[in-house]
């Protein structure tokens, strides 16, 4: 009888299609109940962690940074008076309307963030938090080309989000008022003070005049007089505003060195970002690695030194890549603080006002000193007079002066303007969770699927164990005959419809496989497994009976002498058998039991041997199976498992063809391997392919089968 050749083997096209397909569902389909175990798990005690935890609320609030009605080039036109227009008398509220136009939105951004702005807002809403820790729940950030701020603060309750960040905006533009409101609070002090001395001045020389007048019967001073007297006044007035001027413009420049003595010079601006040179660098260390492996691959094998050697650093170099950020804070560059920019120009101006001023009031001290000779040659009563009266004028000038520039203090403190605007005040029912439900509960399945992936994936890669053909092709190209579902039970224990849906469904598969046809179909069969507990000997029945359904008579024969099982499967007693037969010299006719089946003989193990492997030698099996091939049509030889011992060798010598049975979920991949090297060793050239048992029944299967029955 011929035995197939590889040419000769296709395998089934239903398991190359399922191959495929399962190539990627095998992880599922091996660990399906604990992928879904996991899942649940996790994403019950994910969504049960979103509803413990305490969530915080962020509130909004949109400001915009200068006046956009005040046009920048009007503060370098001068008016009449030669102050530039657009600008006060106030050095404090100048500087702030030129910074208007000049500061970024980055720096208010960083002036927001400051302790008194904090203390303001602690103050204000009575929070029971510390001014730095409350800085940690407020985040203020440019809006990207305008000249907008998005001021953020995070609270555990949106009502209270919502008061801190709009307090946060109304407390820094008040912060920015009060700076406007301080210089004119020392100009206001300063005059206040003085305003009682100019009245009180103002009634004695009024008084002083009157009372001279009166004691000399003076009506009317000469014109030269008067002349003269008027010169010395306006003289004495221009010097005592000017006086007022210096002394104001000194209590203005205290005021504003006060100012720069808590206004820093310099703030935070951008950082520049740049790679990681050292990142770079390990990077071009791994490409080199990576080609002089792939070379050292390509010729060595993968246990070679240097192969090895060269895995590990690479390894050690993405570990040290991995540990390093990607890129380098390059330059983190400051930024000027325009307001004491500013401010440092006005003390500046004021300075030289002062000094001025004081060249003014010398040079006029000098005027005067010469004009006195000529007004001393007038009469005495005339001079006196117009002396009184120059002074009651002086002193009346200088009370006024003073009443003006009260009234423009005060009106200045009062309207004190802000560069800052509240576009968009925060609303409670506008805040926004943290962390958000719905996107906790994305994340949370997310998490939950991706873990459960990795579990099933690591422990498909760790198991050894054969899932499918797919792990089968990954060891040996032997022809896949056909696979027996999990989900069908053993034929001699099932009903008749099941037993004809295992036939059909399953051994008619694998006998097809085998091409059985004509005079090129093997007679004797033996039937191998790589481990014990594979399903060899249920499979040998099975097969059996499903050769007894085309035509027998078949005879199964139980050639594992050490653990025999088909006396147990065919229901037929253990002795006598194959062994009182090969030792004991029993005739076969005598060994030989008829079954429940009409078509099917059995040929059990019998007695025990003390040599299984010499008893099975080919000397004797070969000459024993080819005699009972006269009388019957198919010989199925069930063997014992291939690891430990060497009886089915000795057997797959003396038959036909052989098929090895290999069982999904418990054939482990070291001893198929460990099986075939030794067929291959043996010379075994009878293994025409191998049967797939336990396979995971796939749903076009299920379907088939719920349609048969």
């Amino acid at each position: 009888m011929s035995t197939l050749t590889l040419e000769q083997r296709p395998s089934s096209d239903l398991a190359s299609s399922e191959v495929h397909v399962g190539r990627f569902m095998r992880p599922f389909r091996r660990y399906g109940k604990l992928f879904l175990t996991i899942l649940v798990v996790l994403a019950v005690l994910g969504a049960l962690a979103l509803l413990v935890l305490p969530r915080s609320y962020t509130a909004e609030v949109r400001l915009i940074a200068g006046n956009p009605n005040r046009d920048a080039t009007d503060l370098s036109d001068d008016d009449d008076s030669g102050t530039p227009q657009g600008q006060t008398s106030l050095p404090v509220l100048n500087a702030l309307v030129i910074a208007t136009g000049l500061q970024s939105t980055q720096t208010y951004a960083e002036l927001i963030q400051e302790t008194p702005v904090a203390q303001r807002v602690i103050d204000d809403l009575h929070l029971p938090i510390g001014a730095e820790a409350l800085l940690g729940h407020i985040r203020v950030a440019p809006i990207n080309d305008t000249p907008m701020l998005s001021l953020h603060a995070s609270w555990s309750d949106p009502q209270t989000a919502a008061m801190i960040a709009n307090d946060v905006a109304s407390a820094f533009v008040q912060r920015e008022r009060d700076l406007v409101a301080q210089q004119a609070d020392a100009g206001i002090s300063f005059i206040a003070s003085q305003l009682p001395l100019a009245e009180a001045q103002v009634r004695q020389t009024n008084f002083a005049a009157a009372s001279f007048m009166a004691a000399h019967h003076l009506t009317d001073a000469t014109t030269q007089a008067t002349e003269a007297a008027t010169a010395l006044d306006t003289l004495d007035q221009k010097i005592a505003q000017t006086q007022v001027d210096r002394r104001q413009a000194q209590a203005q420049l205290g005021a504003i060195q006060g100012e720069l003595g808590t206004t820093p010079s310099m703030i935070p601006g951008q950082s520049v970002m740049a790679p990681n040179p050292v990142v770079e660098q390990l990077q071009q260390q791994l490409s080199t690695q990576e080609v002089q492996l792939a070379d050292d691959s390509a010729r060595f094998t993968s246990r070679y030194p240097a192969v090895v050697q060269l895995r590990h650093q690479i390894a050690d170099l993405r570990a040290r890549i991995a540990a390093l950020p990607p890129t380098i804070a390059q330059s983190n560059m400051a930024e000027a603080n325009e307001v004491a920019i500013q401010l440092k120009q006005q003390a500046a101006i004021l300075q030289s006002q002062v000094s001025a001023d004081a060249a003014a009031v010398q040079a006029m001290i000098n005027q005067r000193r010469a004009m006195l000779p000529s007004f001393q040659q007038l009469p005495a009563t005339t001079a006196i007079l117009s002396v009184l009266q120059r002074r009651a004028k002086l002193a009346q000038d200088a009370y006024y002066a003073m009443l003006q520039k009260y009234d423009e203090l005060t009106v200045a403190k009062s309207t004190a303007l802000s560069d800052l605007t509240v576009t968009q005040p925060a609303a409670a029912q506008n805040a926004v969770p943290t962390p958000s439900l719905k996107l906790g509960i994305i994340a949370v399945a997310l998490l939950a699927l991706g873990t459960a992936f990795v579990v099933v994936l690591l422990l498909d890669v760790l198991d050894s164990r054969i899932a499918d053909e797919h792990d089968v092709e990954q060891i040996s190209d032997l022809p896949a005959l056909g696979r027996v579902d999990d989900m069908a039970v053993p034929l001699v224990n099932g009903d008749e419809s099941k037993r004809r849906l295992r036939i059909e469904a399953a051994h008619d598969e694998i006998l097809d496989a085998m091409h059985f046809s004509g005079s090129s179909a093997p007679k004797t069969i033996a039937v191998l497994s790589p481990s014990q507990g594979d399903g060899k000997s249920t499979t040998a029945v099975n097969l059996a009976l499903s050769l007894a359904e085309r035509g027998g008579p078949v005879l199964v024969v139980d050639a594992d002498l050490r653990r025999p099982a088909v006396h147990r499967l065919l229901r037929v007693a253990e002795t006598p058998g194959l062994g009182d037969v090969l030792r004991r010299g029993r005739a076969v006719e005598d060994a030989i039991q008829r079954t429940g089946h009409p078509s099917i003989d059995a040929l059990t193990c019998g007695s025990p041997v003390r040599d299984p492997v010499a008893a099975l030698s080919s000397t004797q099996l070969r000459p024993l199976l080819n005699g009972l091939g006269q009388r019957y049509r198919y010989i199925i030889v069930d063997t014992s498992a291939l690891g430990p011992v060497h009886d089915a060798l000795e057997v797959a010598r003396s038959v036909d063809a052989s098929l090895l049975v290999i069982c999904a979920g418990q054939t482990r991949t070291k001893q198929l391997a460990r099986a075939l090297d030794r067929l291959a060793r043996a010379n075994i050239g009878s293994l025409v392919g191998y049967v797939l048992n336990r396979a995971k029944t796939t749903n076009e299967r299920l379907a088939y089968y719920a349609r048969a029955s």
